[in-house]
């Protein structure tokens, strides 16, 4: 989860926990794509283009995100420039951007730097679990 408020982090996270799942937190895009870049340069490049769900546990086990949550406005890094970063890196998992911008030029600015869907704050589970079955590579569902 980024986003630039500490209460939004913990909320989403918190939800997240509650079904049993882990939930990372960085404050801004320049700390989410340095985090990216931390997780990729341990790991084969094979295991950034999990297919099966043989692969997808693995990929689990060995800290890579089946998912990213991006706030749109934060300070030091936007949410479209790091999702641009983190897709550079070879990140293929979903990128959902969760935002208070409800201007559909700001929701296509999230999709075009490769963001899977844009959901608005406040932040509905349910929607998150729709948009992320929706766009996910795998076939398993973490609901």
């Amino acid at each position: 989860m980024v986003d630039d408020s500490t209460m939004n982090r913990k909320m989403i996270c918190k939800l997240f926990t509650k079904k049993g799942i882990s939930c990372d937190q960085a404050e801004d895009g320049s700390i989410a794509v340095d985090m990216m870049k931390s997780i990729l340069k341990s790991k084969p490049d094979s295991w950034n283009d999990t297919t099966t769900a043989s692969d997808e546990i693995a990929s689990l086990q060995h800290g890579n995100y089946d998912a990213i949550l991006m706030d749109y406005q934060m300070p030091n890094m936007d949410g479209p420039t790091a999702i641009r970063a983190i897709r550079s890196l070879g990140y293929k998992g979903v990128v959902i951007g969760v935002t208070g911008n409800v201007m559909a030029l700001d929701q296509q600015e999230m999709m075009a730097a490769g963001a899977n869907d844009v959901l608005p704050k406040p932040f509905d589970i349910d929607k998150f679990w729709d948009a992320y079955n929706r766009t996910a590579t795998n076939t398993q569902s973490f609901r």
